[in-house]
């Protein structure tokens, strides 16, 4: 039986972009905020909720345009494809960030890594701290794989939550 009804993909890279451009607006806000490198639960929190009501908004459209009807399938589609999107505007963004904007942020990062390190760990050497930064920047290239798992696990989760809440079948 073939649909002619809205694709997922649409959905997806019309609300993803929508969530990435959202999360590069806060970051810049952030930013010019000077709490860059503040690493505050309420910032992820923030960035939780734009994901779950952005999302949830585009599962919701989607179902919509589609005659009221949505299965689980179809917003799990929607809301992983949305977080890929989204991360892939956050990588660009990051790039831009550490590479133009603020070319010392990973230098200020590694600090910052080092002074929690200290605090943490009162009881290891200079040596073992020196180490343990060393190690964080030879795995720096691991950031940007994990922005897209991350993303898309959030958006899979979502869109899974908003399609139990909003699913409805076609009468065969």
């Amino acid at each position: 039986m073939e649909q002619n009804g809205p694709k997922t993909g649409k959905y997806a890279l019309t609300y993803g972009g929508l969530l990435g451009i959202v999360g590069v607006v806060f970051s810049v806000m952030i930013y010019m905020m000077d709490m860059l490198y503040e690493q505050s639960p309420v910032q992820s929190i923030i960035g939780i909720l734009a994901a779950l009501v952005i999302i949830f908004v585009g599962v919701k459209t989607f179902k919509k345009d589609n005659e009221g009807f949505l299965t689980v399938k179809e917003a799990i589609k929607i809301g992983s494809g949305a977080g890929v999107i989204a991360a892939l505007i956050s990588i660009v963004y990051l790039l831009i960030l550490a590479n133009v904007i603020e070319p010392d942020f990973w230098d200020k990062s590694y600090e910052i890594g080092r002074q929690t390190i200290i605090d943490t760990y009162p009881q290891m050497s200079d040596e073992q701290v020196d180490q343990a930064i060393e190690t964080q920047k030879s795995m720096k290239w691991i950031t940007y794989p994990m922005m897209i798992i991350m993303n898309t696990l959030l958006g899979l989760i979502i869109g899974l939550l908003s399609g139990v809440i909003l699913k409805k079948k076609r009468e065969e």
